[in-house]
């Protein structure tokens, strides 16, 4: 069953203008490969997360910062210009779909020219994966 608490922002037909993760580490190690995902799109910024198997959409009036860290602090959220590396500001959103899956959530954004964005999370661990049109 899917859960989901606030209001998906409205993505489909609309331009990508950022798109940035921001990813969880522990002691070197990557915990949550997407901690947070911010899409910003027709000038507001949106902000998706997951916890257990509930997704959580909250608009916010600025993009993410970057975290300070403090020394010999075990923790660390770096963030992940996706939009950037994979090209895809300034290109228009076909749809942004929401899917249960087995334990867990699949969010997708499509592109108009075929690229994907697929975030996952299974038991609480997130994952994304890139598809670039062929």
């Amino acid at each position: 069953m899917l859960e989901t608490n606030g209001i998906p922002p409205r993505l489909n037909g609309r331009e990508c203008d950022e798109l940035i993760c921001q990813q969880y580490w522990q002691e070197g190690k990557l915990s949550k490969a997407v901690d947070v995902l911010y899409i910003k799109s027709h000038g507001r910024w949106s902000q998706l997360y997951f916890e257990g198997c509930m997704i959580f959409w909250r608009l916010q009036e600025d993009g993410p910062v970057s975290y300070q860290q403090q020394e010999n602090d075990p923790f660390k959220y770096p963030l992940i210009d996706l939009g950037s590396k994979y090209q895809l500001k300034g290109e228009m959103i076909a749809e942004c779909e929401t899917v249960p899956i087995v334990n867990g959530i699949k969010v997708s954004l499509q592109f108009e020219r075929g690229d994907k964005v697929i975030i996952t999370c299974v038991d609480n661990d997130t994952g994304i994966q890139y598809i670039k049109a062929s």
